[in-house]
C-alpha cells in the first residue's frame, strides 16, 4: 500500500510538470513571436543580433510524459486480496 501512495504521489507531481512544461513553452514561443514582430523592421531577434542560426525549437514532451505518469499508477495499483486462510497442511 505505501508503494502504490508513493507512486500515486509521484504521477501526480510528473503530470503537474508535464502541465507546467507545457505552459511555459506556450509562453516562451508567444514571446519569441512578440519579440520578432517588434524587432520585425531589423529582420526579428535573429536580425538584431547578426545570428545566422536562430531558430527556436523546444519539443513538447509533457503529452509523453503524463501518459507515463498513468502508466506508472495503473502499474503500481494492487487490487484489495482477501485472505482465504490456510489450504495447506502443516506437516
Amino acid at each position: 500500500a505505501v508503494v502504490e501512495v508513493v507512486t500515486n504521489h509521484t504521477s501526480g507531481a510528473l503530470k503537474m510538470l508535464a502541465r507546467q512544461y507545457s505552459q511555459m513553452r506556450a509562453f516562451v514561443y508567444q514571446n519569441r513571436i512578440a519579440l520578432d514582430y517588434l524587432l520585425a523592421e531589423e529582420g526579428g531577434v535573429c536580425g538584431r543580433f547578426n545570428k545566422l542560426e536562430c531558430c527556436v525549437e523546444i519539443d513538447d514532451h509533457g503529452e509523453a510524459i503524463t501518459e507515463l505518469a498513468e502508466e506508472i499508477k495503473r502499474v503500481a495499483h494492487v487490487p484489495v486480496q482477501k485472505y482465504k486462510g490456510y489450504q495447506g497442511t502443516a506437516f
